[in-house]
């Protein structure tokens, strides 16, 4: 692996490493200059581990993505990665979820990704590390900074009002932020407001994940005014909030007109009654409604049964347009393709250096009355079906013209026809010699 030329991903998760062996692996991804993908997650290393493996990552000039997920890191550990990703203006990775890392340590690692030439981190998981206030501001001041973040997972934190209110200030302006999980963070009244008037503004944010977040009946009415204006958010899930009927009834009126929400997650809530009559009332009317999730919400059978047959039909219906999407998508390329080979052969043709030859054929069809006897009745009429062109093409009702009255045009190389035959020339429908020789 050391000196290996082709190693881009080292998938490690789940091998069983501890810091004994940390020294000998920070070794080779010192001299790799391959590797860009290390996943160590689901391992035994802690602090001590991660300061050797830092000190091996900090010579390492390739690593975009570093994934140090459910280890126990702590404190120390999140110290030592935070020097090392100041150094690393590459990566745009960084997990480190569940490792018990405290607020300093959170505050450190966010500072260093913030003073990271060009600040190019795109994916950063903080999920399940009892975060708080100190840390919730910390990443406020990094989303500032950071114009590539599209992926922040805060789940299992412990913030308060004021913590949402940085957060959501920043989601509000964020013009990068597509994926936002803030999942068992307890969102009370004045939280879950603050959130959800970002929510409502945001007009990046793809995916929200809130499950968990203990919402009731006054986050629902917040969640249910923030997606009556939203119009980008396409998926999100606020399960397990101890929602009743008269928040899902909120929630149904609000998506009756979204047509960007394609997603929502329901479950563990508690809807019985009229909320399932009014989202029933809804589904008839929302057609872009293709993922709905009402596990273990205590709903009718016979309801839960007819909605889910509505979003079903939604779903087949999306899926039936993407395809005739993509198909007229071909159509056009194909068209595009063809158009550049007509363009091609055109500038070949022009290039192309010939000299052109005039075919008995133009000459016969350039003279009104053709060559000799050629396009002529037995009367001496000409033939009505050698003319397209009305105005060229004699009546037949009329006398053939009498000679010398007309002449015919002159054309390069054949001045010597004249009147019905050729001067100088065979007049019986033969050919004159500069005709035959040019045939």
């Amino acid at each position: 692996f050391t000196h290996s030329a082709g190693v881009e991903v080292l998938d490690l998760a789940e091998a069983g490493y501890m810091d004994a062996d940390m020294p000998r692996l920070a070794e080779a991804l010192a001299q790799n200059k391959r590797v860009k993908h290390l996943t160590l997650a689901t391992n035994a290393i802690t602090e001590t581990g991660c300061h050797a493996l830092a000190e091996g990552l900090a010579q390492n000039n390739s690593l975009t993505y570093l994934d140090l997920g459910e280890n126990q890191l702590l404190c120390g550990g999140a110290l030592a990665v935070a020097r090392m990703v100041a150094q690393k203006p590459k990566l745009i990775g960084l997990d480190l979820a569940s490792n018990r890392i405290s607020d300093t340590g959170c505050v450190a690692v966010c500072r260093a990704l913030g003073q990271t030439p060009g600040v190019p981190i795109q994916v950063l998981n903080l999920a399940e590390n009892a975060l708080s206030d100190e840390a919730a501001v910390a990443v406020a001041h990094l989303m500032h900074k950071a114009d590539h973040l599209h992926h922040l997972d805060l789940s299992r934190s412990n913030f308060g009002g004021r913590a949402v209110q940085a957060l959501g200030d920043r989601i509000l302006v964020s013009k990068s932020l597509r994926h936002l999980s803030m999942a068992n963070v307890p969102l009370h009244d004045s939280a879950a407001e603050a959130l959800m008037r970002s929510v409502a503004k945001n007009s990046t944010l793809h995916n929200l994940d809130l499950y968990g977040c203990s919402l009731g009946e006054t986050g629902a009415t917040q969640v249910a005014a923030a997606i009556g204006v939203n119009r980008v958010l396409k998926r999100l899930d606020i399960g397990a909030n101890k929602i009743s009927s008269a928040g899902l009834a909120l929630l149904s009126d609000s998506i009756t007109a979204n047509t960007a929400l394609q997603t929502l997650r329901l479950w563990g809530n508690n809807f019985q009654g009229f909320g399932m009559d009014r989202l029933l009332s809804t589904l008839y009317k929302n057609d872009h409604l293709t993922d709905l999730d009402l596990t273990g919400c205590g709903a009718d059978p016979a309801l839960s049964k007819l909605v889910h047959a509505l979003v079903n039909k939604n779903k087949q219906t999306v899926d039936a347009s993407e395809h005739e999407k993509k198909y007229i998508a071909k159509a056009h390329q194909e068209v595009e393709d063809l158009q550049k080979e007509v363009r091609k052969l055109k500038r070949k043709i022009k290039k192309m250096e010939f000299t052109p030859i005039l075919a008995v054929e133009d000459v016969v069809h350039a003279l009104p009355f053709g060559l000799g006897g050629i396009g002529h009745t037995k009367s001496g009429a000409p033939d009505a079906d050698e003319y397209d062109d009305e105005d060229r093409a004699p009546s037949l009702d009329s006398d053939p013209p009498e000679a010398n009255s007309w002449m015919p045009p002159k054309i390069p190389g054949f001045e010597g026809l004249s009147g019905w035959g050729f001067s100088g020339g065979d007049t019986s429908g033969g050919l004159p010699q500069t005709l035959a020789s040019r045939s």
